[in-house]
């Protein structure tokens, strides 16, 4: 399997992960209309739930700003990549060994904002399943099924985040790979040229 490819594949494991049985969202949650028969000290509880949900969400936000700017870095990489063909020798292989880093790092960071998903369906199955608890110390929920299917739901996307971070693992180990390529480059072009023009580097 090619570099291209197997960056590709570990992306469609994580979709996978975020995706399940074919659904990306919450199959249990509880009513507002029905948390609001709860009493003031539940409904505070429910609201103290929520706060994951929100930290989650930032996090989601600070992902997909970091693929952002990573994403200007890919097109600054080529710019270089392209001068560096006139050049050809060395100087191409660093800029090229550059190139591929960033697209590593530009996959895993893809990869990051999967489980930066999960994990805001993971905080909003705990929310839920603590608002379910509340209604249920009340006797406001119904039956012990009703409340293990909001167990059920928690355990799950729980799993799924665990499982996530695996395939995170690899994507790290990938772009590590790559960075360990570049700095060899790196260090062949110096030591034949002398040259240590900063625009070709990473520091």
């Amino acid at each position: 399997m090619s570099a291209p490819q197997h960056a590709h594949h570990l992306f469609c494991l994580a979709l996978l992960t975020l995706c399940g049985c074919g659904t990306g969202s919450l199959s249990h949650t509880i009513d507002a209309d029905k948390l609001s028969e709860a009493s003031r000290q539940g409904q505070i509880v429910a609201f103290d739930a929520e706060n994951a949900v929100v930290v989650a969400l930032n996090q989601l936000d600070a992902a997909r700003e970091a693929l952002s700017e990573l994403s200007v870095q890919k097109r600054r990489a080529e710019r270089r990549l392209r001068r560096a063909r006139k050049k050809g020798g060395e100087r191409e292989q660093v800029a090229r060994a550059y190139e591929r880093y960033i697209e590593a790092r530009i996959e895993l960071q893809q990869t990051n904002i999967i489980g930066r998903k999960l994990g805001v369906l993971s905080a909003r199955a705990n929310a839920e399943l603590a608002k379910a608890l509340v209604l249920a110390r009340e006797g406001l929920l119904g039956s012990r099924a009703e409340l293990r299917k909001f167990r059920d739901q928690a355990r799950e996307w729980s799993r799924r985040l665990r499982r996530h971070r695996k395939i995170v693992s690899k994507g790290q180990a990938r772009v590590e790979k790559h960075e360990r390529r570049y700095w060899k480059a790196r260090a062949r072009y110096v030591s034949a040229s002398g040259d240590h023009n900063n625009e070709m580097w990473l520091d």
